[in-house]
């Protein structure tokens, strides 16, 4: 039968101080002690598609795993133990269906035919307990990690009180988008919704407050440090991590070892390394205030004169200005027109200046080019521009 990843149950009381607990593609839940097979148990097939996530909690003796039913169950370990109906797969509970012609069908007067209880259909070594959770909570999304940690500080014991308390652990179940927080009774603590899609989830202890932090790992190669719901530090990864680790590497403590998706197993640490050469402050000056007001007043001076007087025209520029003819006059078969030419340079005149006449039908001019040989310096040049219109039935009007 081919496994699923097996967790490990440890710091059981004296029944059984050390064993192997291995999940099969098949749902079946196997408990070795070294070599020797324990017993086995098969998970309800209305909760089993894939084997998911194991999880073991040793404060309240249980196994938390996720269900195709994007559902967190708790198994008690004795559940598993006095479970003796749920040792084979056909003997997990599921939907009774039956089949038609089965002789255990019963006929009604009524012609109708009715199955009979499930209890009725179950052979004399079926009798046994069914594997039922101890509570479920339902995360409604695909789980990518199952841990447990410690999020508060552990209650203060006085002195007076002769049981030390033992702290109360929580359950991390980190989904495709949500991180969810529940305690050890199914209760949810708490839960926060992520950016970006999830992919593995790490807690490590803090010696100063006496809790744990945890690490969520991102698709976008992010790998951030939470203390509950608040975000203590974020870095990225060259890739994007898979499986990460918080361990000491010799004398350094606080190594977190990831496994990444392009094949690499690398060791690394959040934080910068101290400045060998820190930065000097510079002595303080006092500020000259009426130094700041005369250059602000000055700026104020040039954005006002920029402004009102705008972009001054190259005084070398060639002017061109046309008078065209009156309007209101009865159409005649021609018309004349006026340019002026202006050249605003001080000393320097302007030759061979070309104009070209171009007109839409049915008017056209009587000269298309005109060649002006020289215009002086400060002077200024009037041309008469004629044009003929042609009137023809065939030419429709530009505008009417």
């Amino acid at each position: 039968r081919e496994a699923a990843p097996p967790t490990k149950k440890g710091e059981e009381p004296a029944a059984i101080p050390d064993s192997i607990c291995v999940q099969s593609m098949d749902g079946q839940i196997a408990f070795f002690d070294h070599q020797k097979l324990l017993f086995a148990r098969f998970i309800p097939q209305a909760e089993f598609l894939v084997p998911g996530h194991l999880l073991y909690v040793s404060s309240i003796d249980s196994i938390v795993t996720n269900s195709s039913t994007n559902s967190l169950l708790c198994y008690k370990y004795s559940t598993f133990v006095n479970a003796t109906g749920s040792t084979s797969k056909d003997q997990a509970p599921k939907a009774d269906v039956p089949v038609e012609g089965d002789s255990t069908f019963t006929t009604t007067t009524g012609g109708s035919r009715i199955a009979p209880t499930a209890a009725a259909n179950r052979g004399p070594d079926q009798t046994g307990k069914r594997m039922s959770p101890d509570w479920t909570f339902n995360v409604g999304e695909d789980i990518m990690d199952i841990i447990c940690c410690q999020m508060e500080k552990p209650p203060t014991t006085s002195s007076s009180s002769s049981r030390k308390k033992e702290p109360e652990i929580d359950i991390v179940a980190l989904g495709e988008h949500t991180l969810f927080v529940v305690k050890q009774d199914g209760t949810l603590r708490f839960n926060k919704r992520m950016d970006v899609a999830t992919s593995s989830l790490c807690a490590f202890p803090v010696a100063k407050k006496k809790a744990d932090n945890f690490i969520v790992c991102t698709h976008t190669n992010a790998l951030m440090v939470f203390s509950e719901k608040t975000l203590e530090w974020s870095a990225n990864m060259s890739a994007m991590p898979l499986r990460v680790a918080v361990t000491k590497i010799g004398k350094v403590e606080g190594m977190i070892v990831a496994i990444c998706d392009d094949g690499t197993i690398s060791a690394n640490y959040l934080g910068t390394d101290p400045a060998s050469n820190p930065v000097q402050l510079l002595e303080s000056k006092d500020l000259d205030y009426a130094a700041i007001d005369e250059e602000h007043r000055r700026l104020q001076q040039q954005i006002k004169k920029a402004v009102t007087t705008g972009k001054e025209e190259p005084k070398d520029l060639l002017r061109v200005q046309i008078d065209p003819p009156l309007s209101g006059r009865p159409p005649q078969p021609g018309c004349t027109a006026t340019i002026h030419l202006a050249y605003g340079a001080s000393n320097v005149e302007v030759k061979n200046v070309v104009i070209t006449l171009g007109s839409p039908e049915p008017i056209f001019p009587d000269q298309p080019s005109i060649v002006i040989p020289s215009i002086p310096a400060n002077d200024s040049v009037t041309i008469p521009l004629a044009f003929t219109v042609q009137t023809d039935s065939t030419v429709l009007p530009s505008s009417l």
